[in-house]
């Protein structure tokens, strides 16, 4: 959910033309969607 939130959020910023600490948010996007993916991984029983 948070990720969904996430994205909606930098879309709303581009939308709107405020591109002000945006580098940053997607950063932290792509920080969260990695997250997940090693979560759904380990669930799965895969290593990293």
């Amino acid at each position: 959910m948070a990720i969904k939130i996430m994205r909606n959020f930098i879309q709303q910023k581009i939308l709107n033309d405020d591109l002000s600490d945006l580098e940053n948010f997607i950063e932290l996007y792509n920080l969260k969607i990695k997250e997940l993916s090693i979560i759904i991984a380990l669930k799965n029983g895969r290593d990293f």
